[in-house]
């Protein structure tokens, strides 16, 4: 190993000369000058010989003399464990990278369609998970592509969401979104109990045609719709009620679906996570029952404790009778 550079630059502290060609490629000698290597393994051998080195002769190139040969030969042992040792460390970081991509969660990618009639919720659903925001207005759809992740069980799920529209105008091109579909979500609204009937006819003959062996997940929106007065008079009218949890999980058992949930985009953002885990979790084939403790089934027992349809209308009734009262 004979290490030397050009320009009073040196290699593993061993600047011996500077071949000038201006000269006639000859070796010109020059005073002994300071070593300006900053290689962090090389530092204490740079201390050892203080940075001086021999003069060169005119007409010899750079050797190897008795006075530095103990230097050199460190040098070369030195330079040679620096090799082993960079090679050493880099082969340590690969390895430790690719330990980490093993323990980083694996990638799952499911890409679930929405389906149902017109503002039956599930706009206001994909803008509550992907956006987190409730839509103000309501802007009818034609087709939207939504992106989400979650983290199941140590794995990463990416979630591609497909809105679609229910108008019966988009029928012949609604089926163009249903390939490739690991699972379609069919929603309706609880305060329309219509949008149930359509879902065990319409729908449920669209999904089986374009998509026989895609699963399906029965989603009840507008859950919190079922306590609000308005809604109540108005379904009294036509002498109808909003669907409950027992109908809905019916209809579920009827239409063939893996899962029933009921969400609520305006008021319970929880909700709308519980069921986008709960469609990642049938597309990975990791659905089980749900726990008699899970949310939805809790807030079906706290709907049940709630004060019924004739009691909200007739403090309804009161609260306008007293107030009438009281502007006479």
């Amino acid at each position: 190993m004979f290490p030397y550079m050009h320009r009073r630059k040196c290699s593993f502290c061993l600047l011996l000369g500077t071949k000038q060609p201006a000269s006639g490629g000859r070796w010109v000698q020059q005073q002994p000058v300071e070593c300006v290597s900053s290689h962090w393994l090389l530092l204490a051998c740079i201390k050892s010989c203080s940075g001086k080195f021999n003069q060169i002769h005119c007409a010899h190139p750079p050797r190897r003399t008795a006075v530095h040969l103990a230097h050199i030969v460190f040098l070369t042992l030195l330079s040679r464990f620096a090799v082993i040792f960079s090679t050493e460390r880099n082969g340590s970081e690969i390895k430790t990278m690719k330990e980490r991509r093993n323990t980083q969660p694996l990638v799952v990618r499911c890409k679930l369609v929405l389906v149902g009639d017109v503002q039956c919720g599930k706009t206001a659903m994909l803008q509550v998970l992907a956006k987190d925001c409730y839509p103000e207005t309501y802007v009818p759809t034609v087709f939207e592509n939504y992106t989400a992740c979650l983290e199941l069980e140590e794995q990463r799920v990416e979630l591609s969401l497909w809105d679609t529209s229910g108008s019966p105008y988009y029928d012949n091109v609604r089926p163009l979104c249903y390939s490739d579909s690991d699972a379609v979500l069919l929603c309706f609204d609880i305060s329309r109990p219509d949008t149930v009937d359509s879902s065990l006819k319409k729908w449920k003959t669209e999904i089986l045609d374009f998509c026989p062996s895609t699963r399906i997940l029965l989603i009840g929106c507008k859950t919190d719709l079922r306590t609000d007065v308005c809604t109540l008079m108005e379904l009294s009218n036509q002498k109808q009620t909003p669907v409950t949890y027992e109908q809905g999980s019916a209809f579920a058992k009827q239409l063939g679906a893996e899962a029933y949930l009921e969400c609520s985009a305006f008021t319970s953002e929880k909700s709308i996570h519980s069921v986008f885990r709960t469609a990642a979790m049938a597309c990975m084939n990791k659905l089980q029952a749900l726990p008699k403790n899970s949310p939805t089934r809790r807030l079906s027992k706290r709907l049940l404790h709630l004060p019924s349809k004739s009691d909200l209308l007739s403090s309804t009734f009161k609260k306008e009778k007293t107030k009438s009262c009281s502007v006479m």
